[in-house]
């Protein structure tokens, strides 16, 4: 019998899939493998698809951030399994998005609700995963699995659980982690003092943007190769929506 169905007796994780490997084809597949057990997941009782293959080099940063977005819609326990002493800036800015935490989690722990995301809506290499959040906030991942061919995802309020509508406030949780690397990477090149000015200004921004683009029914958005994009949506009273 599956771990899935009877773990929850004896401890508050059990593993729902075979080792992970430092691949696109592995990670991918095991999120789909996961995925099936997500009824099983509760607070304090996790579904574990395996430890974080994010920093060991095998994947691009846009497939870790696909990996570690996937990993934290399911809820799944956030190991870390590279070597830490020797982390890339670019590693740690995944695995260290102070969004996840602020967005994600509750003074620190695992969201009350505790529902493990799933896939919603599936067409073609589109995916559009989705969980539930306490406060009437909704996670939304957008998956492009295409290898070449970049990507516009909707997301429809019918199918990830929003009343038709309701006009929401779209919080982009890669947003910083994007600007962040930018201004570093100006800064390492030795660019003009302007340039690094202007970067350092964008980077500023974002540390202080709480909150993107207002979205009624659904939610349009452009998703490079094998890249996604994740969002935590909330009710707004603000009439100025898309």
């Amino acid at each position: 019998m599956h771990p899935a169905r009877w773990g929850a007796a004896y401890g508050n994780s059990w593993r729902t899939t075979n080792d992970i490997a430092d691949n696109w084809e592995s990670m991918i597949a095991t999120a789909d493998q996961n995925e099936v057990w997500a009824e099983y997941a509760r607070p304090g009782g996790w579904n574990d698809p395996d430890m974080l293959e994010v920093g060991n080099g095998g994947m691009t940063n846009n497939e870790y951030v696909v990996h570690f977005s996937l990993w934290a819609i399911s809820k799944a326990p956030l190991i870390i399994g590279c070597d830490v002493r020797h982390m890339s800036q670019e590693t740690y800015d995944i695995v260290a998005n102070k969004e996840f935490t602020r967005s994600l989690t509750r003074e620190g722990h695992a969201d009350p609700l505790g529902v493990q995301g799933k896939k919603v809506r599936m067409e073609g290499s589109n995916e559009v995963w989705a969980a539930p959040l306490s406060g009437y906030r909704t996670a939304v991942v957008l998956l492009n699995r295409h290898a070449t061919d970049a990507a516009t995802i909707t997301a429809h309020w019918d199918d990830i659980g929003i009343p038709d509508g309701t006009a929401v406030e779209a919080r982009d949780l890669w947003l910083v982690r994007t600007a962040r690397s930018s201004s570093q990477l100006g800064k390492q090149q030795g660019r003009g003092v302007l340039t690094r000015l202007l970067l350092w200004l964008l980077w500023l921004v974002a540390q202080h943007k709480t909150v993107g683009d207002r979205f009624t029914d659904k939610m349009a958005v452009d998703v490079a190769p094998h890249s996604c994009r994740m969002f935590v949506l909330k009710p707004s009273f603000d009439s100025q929506a898309k």
